[in-house]
C-alpha cells in the first residue's frame, strides 16, 4: 500500500509490499498505520486508503461494531495441489532431519 499523505486519493496497491498480503492475517487500521509509521503515514490516511481499497474490491473487510478488520482476499494466493504439498512436506522433513543432525554435531563439539 503506497499512500501520498498529502493526497490520500493517490495510492497504489502493490502486491509485493502490501502488509495485508505479507502477513495474511486480519488487521485493523491501527495495525497497518503502526507498520507504515516509518513512511510518515498517519492513521487517518491509512484508514481512508484501506476503505478505498475495500470499496474497489482489492481487499476485504468485516465490521465488528465500530471496528473494521481488513483482510487480504484469499483468491490472490496460489493454492497448492496435493503433489506440491506432498513435495513440500518431504522437503520439510529432510530439512528437519538436517537440523537435528547439526544440533547433535554442535552438542558433541561443545561437550
Amino acid at each position: 500500500l503506497r499512500v501520498d499523505p498529502d493526497n490520500v486519493g493517490d495510492f497504489q496497491f502493490d502486491d509485493d509490499r502490501h502488509i495485508l498480503l505479507q502477513q495474511n492475517r486480519p488487521l485493523n487500521s491501527q495495525n497497518v498505520a503502526d507498520a507504515l509509521q516509518k513512511h510518515g503515514l498517519k492513521k487517518t490516511a491509512v484508514q481512508k486508503a484501506l476503505d478505498s481499497l475495500a470499496d474497489s474490491g482489492q481487499i476485504s473487510f468485516k465490521e465488528y461494531g465500530k471496528q473494521k478488520i481488513y483482510l487480504a482476499r484469499q483468491d490472490r494466493f496460489d493454492i497448492l495441489n496435493n503433489e506440491e504439498l506432498d513435495r513440500m512436506k518431504k522437503e520439510n522433513g529432510k530439512l528437519q532431519e538436517e537440523l537435528e543432525q547439526q544440533k547433535k554435531a554442535e552438542t558433541e563439539i561443545e561437550a
